[in-house]
């Protein structure tokens, strides 16, 4: 694929979910980004988990944002061999003025509401005190978000989201 399909939301917007579900249906290939952060769960499989010196170490980053002070990166031989890749419009930023390879990018805000964002982060085991910090922290960092974006996608029912993706990304694949 000749596209980079950047997947943006706010936390419990559901982009790991909906991203899986891309990849398990349509074999699309899912970016896992570097992070410092801590893993959730012990089998938390969503991003690659680096030590700060480790993290340092990386080479051609070619997205990078600083999130609840833990670093996030990925780097341009990731995004060359991926399909899909979850990213804060910090990131996207980034990412627009620092990946120069042959790939297009194509850039998707998955717009959730609020309240629904909320009972999914209860929901995966963030406490009451840390998703309502999550909430706070969002609506500075999204705000315009929607005009990064290429289109947007509400979240309201999850098929109908995944398959709106699949469409948009087959339309946009070349």
């Amino acid at each position: 694929m000749n596209t980079i399909f950047l997947i943006m939301g706010e936390s419990g917007s559901g982009k790991d979910s909906v991203v899986n579900a891309l990849c398990e249906r349509y074999g699309y290939k899912k970016l896992k980004s570097y992070t410092t952060r801590e893993r959730r769960t012990p089998d938390e499989d969503t991003h690659t988990f680096v030590t700060n010196r480790a993290f340092d170490e990386l080479r051609d980053m070619v997205a990078w944002t600083n999130y609840g002070n833990h670093r996030y990166c990925a780097t341009a031989d990731q995004v060359d061999e991926s399909d899909l890749y979850i990213i804060d419009p910090d990131g996207v930023r980034y990412f627009k003025n620092h990946y120069h390879r042959q790939k297009r990018i194509f850039i998707i805000y998955l717009k959730t509401e609020m309240t629904t964002r909320m009972v999914r982060m209860l929901r995966r085991g963030d406490s009451v005190k840390q998703a309502v910090q999550r909430l706070k922290l969002d609506r500075d960092r999204f705000s315009g978000a929607a005009v990064l974006a290429d289109k947007v996608v509400e979240n309201k029912d999850f098929e109908t989201c995944v398959s709106t993706i699949a469409q948009i990304m087959e339309i946009n694949k070349e």
